[in-house]
């Protein structure tokens, strides 16, 4: 493993003038980056990352070309009046006079500013001393615009005097050399090693705000080397548990941190710059072919300031063969259109190199949506508790928010060969329900999976070239996808639109009854409930058998175990149970993503929930309403920056997908990082068929309808990423 020796303040001051050789072929310049900042509302992610600053282009799928990250406020920064400088991107505030604490070793400047008040610096803001901290790596680094030098600032900025010819401390330690931190060279915007022992400038920081648009997470660093450093202070948006997640296939992994979406196993073929680009632009996999090179700050957001070896720690944390060398980024030098700026996955540091040098490649995709959105539950009007139509503006219901992948329209297209299309889910179900169940026979359970799984073309008007085994009984979700929650009645619904023979109750679905497994979910298409009975009764059957292709398509139930009508557990193969179908997307290896905020993010759907189930207790429905419109940062354990508003009660489809079919109830979500998660829940969809009645989900996967102002229930807040 290479080490970089540590530079003399005017030699290093010299060397990061110019560009040098990159990481597997020849010398390089030393540097460090990172953003920062403090915990705004979490949107795509814990953070979101800010532009580079970058706007000359100079090939395709450069960091110019496609400018990823938070665009930058305007103006960037407010001169505040009091001998400060707030920095409108990341909400960080800054001494404005950027000589005054001049040159003295880290310590020094650790204690001087620790020291700074008003009145001090031509500082007049009303501060005392210990509000002002030396910045860390990543918040000093969130300064930096990669397309300036001298300094290496934004164009227009309010700091007066900055020192270009000198460096700047920041408070983090070096992980393999505890005797060095990093520093800020102002002329070329590099972070690199400096003996603690030598003189540099300070450049205070203080104040963080909810508000900014990017947000920096914290460097990693832990521990502490002197009081007010970064492992003392530990300042930024903490990082999520787990912080990577691997995919299904193990081909790729998401940093929860960032939402970014990274190749598992790079090929570590050492390439020059251009050829970097066209190898990440031309790479498919895990179902994406939008595959880039990452920018400078995607690619140091990778870097954790505690370790000594970054290449190891990646590899513990799910990636495989990340090698100690150099990785290229998209980002090009301010000073020169020869080299780009490349990250060490060794020490973390950020070099510049020259394009014709050969260094690693790491492509990034852009994540972001969830690999299963919900659809909405198309309910438009919104009920008193009284079961009146009232306005919805600002009643917080279902109807007023409308949450979710709208419908198409056509929702159903008949296909003229004896199926119909669902456009929402893509699934094909069959056209003529009455065929299966003629004069409303019934089936047991077992006979119900059997005669599904039978049909094929030529029967029941089928002439779409099916076979055995490509029909099946639909899962809990597919049942209940079925259900429109505008209408009091989905059977006459559905049968108005090309559906035949639709009737009102008891079609069987293939899932068990997880609590007691001699039972099975059932669902009504009048009431849109879905409840469970036994196995031996009589269930109706409507098959189905996969499309594809839609807008909102339907994740697994979490059903792996099957089941005979005892109860016992059996072999699935050949049953055409859920357990054995699996039908639906795939659940992200990591379901629950822990924000340590007093937040937990639904690797599925996307949704944000509130860590602490039972914050709120039990209320009626319009109290439950009404309290978590209230719901903000500081109540309920929250420090996400939410605001009153962003909150809201979920409707039908979000509460219901927290449900696994797999378990015996949904308390068991305790396991996940939730807290005190109770046996059920409202929803804010009303009962179309009982506007009195509102929806609630039950912890064993029971969807009933109940009595808006009779009924406690508890309540569980959830928010969007946006």
């Amino acid at each position: 493993m290479r080490r970089k020796g540590l530079i003399g303040p005017l030699l290093f001051v010299l060397a990061m003038t110019a560009c040098g050789g990159g990481g597997g072929g020849g010398g390089s310049t030393e540097a460090s980056s990172s953003p920062g900042a403090a915990p705004p509302m979490k949107t795509t992610a814990a953070v979101d990352l800010p532009r580079t600053g970058q706007t000359a282009t100079f090939a395709a799928g450069d960091d110019a070309t496609l400018a990823k990250g938070v665009a930058w406020p305007d103006p960037r920064f407010t001169d505040n009046g009091n001998g400060t400088v707030t920095d409108n991107l990341t909400g960080l505030i800054w001494l404005k006079k950027a000589d005054c604490i001049g040159p003295r070793n880290w310590a020094g400047a650790l204690a001087a500013v620790n020291a700074l008040a008003s009145g001090q610096c031509t500082l007049n803001d009303g501060s005392r001393a210990g509000d002002w901290r030396l910045p860390n790596r990543k918040e000093f680094r969130s300064l930096v615009d990669y397309s300036e030098t001298g300094p290496a600032l934004p164009a227009v900025h309010p700091f007066i005097n900055v020192n270009v010819q000198d460096v700047y401390w920041t408070s983090s330690t070096v992980g393999w050399n505890t005797y060095s931190v990093l520093i800020l060279n102002m002329a070329s915007g590099h972070l690199s090693l400096y003996f603690k022992g030598d003189g540099g400038y300070a450049l205070p920081v203080r104040a963080e705000r909810f508000d900014a648009p990017a947000s920096v997470p914290k460097s990693g660093q832990t521990t502490r080397y002197a009081a007010g450093d970064d492992g003392d202070l530990e300042k930024g948006v903490a990082w999520p548990g787990p912080r990577f997640t691997v995919d299904g296939a193990g081909l790729c992994v998401t940093d929860n941190l960032t939402d970014l979406m990274w190749v598992r196993t790079p090929d570590n073929t050492a390439r020059t710059w251009a050829d970097a680009l066209t190898y990440a632009n031309g790479l498919t996999l895990c179902g994406h072919d939008d595959w880039r090179l990452p920018n400078v700050n995607e690619l140091e957001s990778l870097v954790n300031a505690e370790v000594a070896d970054i290449s190891l720690w990646l590899n513990m944390q799910g990636f495989s063969n990340v090698l100690a060398d150099y990785y290229w980024s998209s980002s090009t030098c301010a000073d020169s259109a020869d080299c780009s700026w490349v990250v060490s996955m060794n020490m973390g540091n950020v070099y510049t190199s020259f394009r014709a040098s050969a260094n690693r490649v790491l492509p990034v995709h852009d994540a972001g949506a969830a690999p299963s959105p919900l659809a909405t539950t198309s309910q438009t009007t919104c009920y008193g508790a009284s079961g009146a139509i009232i306005d919805c503006a600002g009643t917080g219901q279902d109807g007023e928010f409308q949450k979710g992948a709208a419908w198409p329209s056509p929702r159903f297209s008949v296909n003229n060969d004896g199926t119909i299309r669902d456009n929402l889910t893509g699934l094909l179900w069959l056209e003529d329900i009455g065929c299966v169940n003629p004069q409303g026979q019934l089936q047991d359970w077992l006979n119900a999976l059997d005669s599904a799984n039978r049909l094929n073309t030529g029967e029941c008007g089928l002439s779409d070239g099916s076979s055995e085994g490509e029909w099946r009984l639909p899962n809990r979700k597919e049942l209940r996808s079925l259900i429109n929650y505008e209408e009091a009645n989905s059977a006459a619904w559905l049968n108005g639109l090309g559906l035949i023979n639709v009737v009102p109750e008891g079609y069987g679905s293939s899932s068990t009854y997880a609590y007691n497994p001699n039972w099975a979910f059932v669902g009504s298409m009048v009431t849109g409930n879905i409840s469970s009975t036994s196995k031996t009764v009589g269930f109706l059957m409507w098959p189905v058998r996969a499309g594809g292709g839609a807008p909102a398509g339907l994740a697994e139930t979490g059903q792996t175990t099957c089941y005979n009508a005892a109860g016992a557990v059996v072999a699935c193969a050949g049953t055409g149970q859920d357990g054995e179908e699996k039908a639906g997307d795939t659940w992200p290896a990591q379901r629950f993503i822990d924000y340590r905020d007093g937040t937990i993010a639904d690797g599925l759907t996307g949704l944000i929930w509130l860590k602490d189930a039972d914050c709120f207790k039990t209320r009626t429905w319009q109290q439950a309403l009404s309290d978590v419109k209230g719901l903000a940062n500081g109540a309920c354990g929250l420090s996400d920056g939410s605001a009153a508003g962003d909150w809201r009660l979920p409707n039908v489809n979000e509460l219901e997908s927290l449900f696994n079919a797999e378990s015996s109830g949904i308390e068991l979500l305790s396991g996940q990082g939730f807290i005190n998660v109770g046996l059920s829940y409202w929803s804010s969809t009303t009962s179309a068929k009982d506007p009195a009645s509102a929806i609630a989900v039950i912890g064993d996967g029971t969807i009933q309808a109940t009595p808006k102002a009779l009924d406690p229930y508890p309540v569980w807040p959830v928010r969007d990423r946006k």
